[in-house]
């Protein structure tokens, strides 16, 4: 859908500063400009811990939806949007969870704070004839794994799914980069699922990257250079008690 219209309920502790307050305020008008839609109002309130919830409306085309379910072959190419990795890093860094520093963390900081919806990708999965889609806010193989799982096929990895300076950067400091790129979430990238037929400089000049291909029959099994990679990330509602 395209975003039309934002309603936000902001709850603050009473001794928020005003101008904090009005930063939220210009933030949220601007990411909502930014996408093409209006922040029309909401409500206000007070709370001992800082809430921010945003509804967005959005007009949505007839035909244009795209389902998790189908009927995939071997051979259909995966692609997502977006580099993978700097939002894990980033998220790290915030929170001490590792020394490095130097441009590289410092974007991936601003990865973090900043997430991009892919908007103008979303708009033309139909066009390009995505067969399957998903976002990846959980962790981009967890959501691999519920698509391959859903559809009974078998995904193999052949390009780790981000750029080159950050798998140079990975590489330099002895860093295992698959655990950053596979299991990080926060990252709002699309996860989707091409017909074979589909060129990759199409996808590409829509902000695709194809980075492996379907196998079937499967069970749901995700594979990068030999190794298996697990179904695992951020599950809501999961209790962690044994």
């Amino acid at each position: 859908a395209s975003p039309y219209l934002f309603q936000c309920s902001l709850s603050l502790p009473p001794d928020t500063d005003e101008d904090d307050a009005m930063q939220i305020e210009r933030g949220l008008s601007e990411a909502a400009r930014a996408y093409g839609g209006a922040l029309v109002g909401g409500d206000t309130g007070e709370a001992k811990d800082g809430v921010i919830a945003v509804t967005g409306i959005g007009v949505h085309v007839s035909g244009t939806f795209i389902p998790r379910k189908n009927r995939l072959t071997s051979g259909d190419l995966v692609a997502i949007t977006g580099s993978f990795g700097y939002v894990a890093l980033g998220l790290a860094a915030m929170m001490g969870k590792t020394k490095l520093n130097g441009p590289i963390v410092s974007k991936s900081i601003q990865a973090f704070k900043h997430p991009v919806a892919r908007l103008k990708s979303g708009l033309a999965l139909v066009g390009l004839g995505a067969k399957v889609s998903m976002d990846s806010s959980d962790g981009l193989a967890l959501t691999l794994h519920e698509l391959a799982s859903l559809n009974s096929v078998d995904v193999e990895i052949n390009k780790i799914p981000t750029d080159e300076s950050l798998i140079a950067f990975f590489k330099d400091n002895g860093i295992d980069p698959l655990p950053f790129v596979f299991y990080g979430g926060e990252e709002y990238e699309l996860v989707a699922i091409f017909p074979e037929r589909v060129s990759g400089e199409a996808l590409r000049e829509l902000g695709f990257t194809v980075i492996g291909r379907v196998k079937k029959p499967g069970s749901g099994k995700i594979t990068y250079d030999g190794r298996e990679l697990k179904g695992e990330g951020y599950e809501h509602f999961k209790s962690e008690d044994p």
